[in-house]
């Protein structure tokens, strides 16, 4: 990064435009040669969130992601 002139600053600005907040979303970062940042994001597991609607009825799945 310094080869390039690229703060830590200015890797998170091009990571936040990019989507992503959290380093464990990315899968591979890429400076290319026309000083854009490529980023391949993490296969992420899909978030599941089980709602209990009423006593005795069926608990709903609902699947986020993925």
């Amino acid at each position: 990064m310094r080869k390039v002139h690229m703060t830590e600053h200015d890797l998170w600005e091009d990571l936040r435009g990019k989507g992503v907040s959290d380093l464990k979303q990315v899968a591979e970062a890429r400076l290319e040669r026309s000083g854009n940042l490529s980023v391949i994001k993490a296969r992420q597991d899909p978030k599941v969130v089980e709602v209990r609607v009423q006593d005795r009825v069926q608990v709903v799945r609902i699947e986020i992601g993925g």
